[in-house]
């Protein structure tokens, strides 16, 4: 994605202000912060690479000037929402009405719910724990650990959502 905006610039010249100037470039030209910050991050990490081996003496990364980010305004349920949506799913099968539940009422990721094992519910203690997750990839079903240790995690169940459970459990 660099490359158009480096005129002929070589990396082991390249500046800082020629930097801002390639990002001012790419904001001209619509690239989002998200992809320019991408770019610059790799970049970035080529030009440590390079001084670790000797190769270059600095990083004309290290003070760019990186567009500024919007932040996305976060649309929640109410309460009322949420219950509503809860007894909206009454008729469904009890599977879809168990995952969707975890989703809304423990704030459980969909590849969360999918890697979830019977072995990681405790209907006794009114918890889950999550530690795997589950994916299509390339129309094949992948399981891995989740992708970082903060998302590990032990969340309590609500009554409602045991009950659904234990519904779920007895089929």
């Amino acid at each position: 994605r660099l490359i158009p905006f480096t005129d002929g610039f070589s990396a082991k010249n390249l500046t800082t202000y020629q930097l801002d100037k390639i990002i001012a470039q790419m904001v001209e030209k619509g690239y989002a912060p998200k992809t320019i910050s991408n770019s610059i991050s790799l970049l970035s990490a080529a030009y440590e690479d390079a001084i670790r081996t000797d190769l270059l003496e600095h990083n004309p990364c290290s003070n760019v000037t990186m567009p500024k980010r919007k932040k996305k305004e976060i649309h929640t349920f109410t309460e009322a929402e949420v219950w509503a949506f809860v007894g909206a799913l009454q008729n469904e099968r009890i599977d879809y009405k168990v995952g969707y539940e975890l989703c809304l009422l423990c704030g459980m990721r969909r590849s969360e719910v999918l890697g979830l094992r019977a072995s990681d519910v405790d209907l006794v203690n009114k918890c889950v724990s999550i530690s795997t997750t589950r994916h299509l990839v390339d129309g094949k079903t992948v399981e891995q650990d989740t992708k970082t240790e903060r998302s590990r995690r032990t969340l309590a169940l609500p009554d409602i959502l045991v009950d659904d459970i234990k519904e779920l459990f007895s089929e």
